[in-house]
């Protein structure tokens, strides 16, 4: 309690702005507002108010629901669901303009499971009797079960009757048909198995060699005449050899008296079966007498093993 003021001395009170007190009368009018009377069960004034419940994040369509007089919370606007974290930058490998491999890029191709495979070979190439021979061989690990067929110089195919499998190692010698040595030359034989026979390795299936007859060849004139209409000279060759010759002769006439001259010289087909004969006519040759007419052969289609009987008459005018 302040002592009162002694007589005869001066005090000073102190009085406070009237802008100090209406600030204070305002801040306990807020006190009183924010103070719950009925937040305590004894009513005692100037209690704490109870702890408000935690606010729950507004969705945006619970703000797209509010009337248009709210003004909306800034802190209260959170997004529904939570954002996915950033992620990398796509590679360049993996951008849209690189294309996606195909199914037929990256599919692994399917193994063989077999080991062992044939392998069909042209071992040789002979002449027997002046017909073509082909050995064929198996130097495969596996069976060449199927088909076989073989050509020579690009001709057509022709099958080589094996029988039975061509077990590996072993060796196959067939006669071609069709096929004869005339003359000493370079031949080209290549063996074609079906589809059945699989080889790991097709190139040596083609074989180039010299084969020559191992028998003599030989084509004679036997016979020199008049005949026909005209009558016209008719000449006649013979084949001494072991095979069908094919192939073109050339014939030359001769007029050896009195002049010694060329009378013609023309080249024929020539088309004869072992041990046959075949004629040749020549309707332009009708007055020369025979015995001063030669008539003479000659052929690249064979390697002729006696020249001697090429000529008619042989020994001079008959």
């Amino acid at each position: 309690m302040q002592d009162e003021p002694r007589q005869g001395s001066r005090w000073r009170w102190l009085v406070p702005p009237l802008a100090l007190l209406a600030t204070a009368a305002a801040t306990a009018a807020v006190l009183l507002l924010v103070l719950d009377p009925g937040s305590r069960e004894d009513g005692v004034a100037g209690a704490a108010p109870a702890p408000a419940p935690p606010a729950t994040p507004a969705t945006p369509g619970a703000l797209s629901a509010a009337s248009p007089d709210a003004t909306a919370s800034p802190t209260a606007t959170l997004p529904a669901t939570p954002v996915a974290p950033a992620t990398e930058a796509a590679s360049p490998a993996a951008s849209a303009a690189s294309p996606t491999p195909s199914a037929e890029a990256t599919a692994t191709p399917t193994l063989d499971p077999r080991l062992d495979y044939p392998d069909l070979v042209v071992r040789e190439v002979f002449s027997r009797l002046n017909q073509l021979y082909v050995v064929v061989a198996n130097a495969g690990d596996a069976d060449a079960d199927g088909l076989i067929e073989v050509s020579v110089d690009g001709g057509p195919p022709q099958p080589i009757d094996t029988g039975k499998a061509l077990r590996p190692g072993d060796l196959l010698e067939y006669p071609l048909e069709g096929a004869y040595v005339q003359r000493r030359a370079q031949v080209v034989v290549s063996v074609q198995p079906s589809v059945s026979i699989v080889e790991r390795n097709a190139g040596n299936n083609v074989f180039v060699g010299v084969v020559e007859p191992d028998v003599p060849n030989d084509l004679a004139i036997i016979d020199v005449t008049y005949g026909g209409s005209g009558p016209h000279l008719i000449a006649t060759l013979r084949n001494r050899s072991p095979i069908p010759l094919r192939g073109e002769v050339t014939i030359g006439i001769r007029e050896i008296a009195p002049e010694n001259r060329l009378l013609l010289r023309e080249t024929r087909e020539l088309e004869i079966d072992r041990g046959a004969t075949q004629t040749f006519e020549f309707p332009g040759i009708t007055s020369a007498p025979l015995e001063s007419v030669q008539v003479i052969i000659s052929t690249d289609a064979i390697n002729d093993a006696d020249e001697s009987n090429d000529a008619l008459p042989r020994w001079g005018p008959r």
